[in-house]
């Protein structure tokens, strides 16, 4: 069960990262990333964001993994 409980968390914390990159609204990125955790059945799930960086902790059946990533802001990028 840890191995679904990593997947879990990384698919979180990407899912945070490309709505911040795209421009999210903080608040609505970490409850979304909280509904995520919950719909895949975390019992616990914790959200830290910052301007650069995103912080997921998820808890299942008391066992906790935390993961952390850089938000980079690619809406003011251009290609090419």
């Amino acid at each position: 069960m840890e191995n679904r409980q990593r997947a879990v968390s990384r698919l979180i914390a990407q899912a945070g990262q490309m709505l911040l990159a795209h421009g999210g609204e903080s608040a609505l990125v970490g409850s979304i990333m909280e509904r995520i955790g919950f719909a895949c059945g975390m019992d616990e799930v914790e959200v830290s964001l910052s301007a650069s960086s995103l912080v997921v902790t998820t808890v299942y059946r008391g066992h906790c993994i935390t993961t952390a990533r850089r938000s980079p802001d690619i809406v003011g990028s251009t290609c090419g």
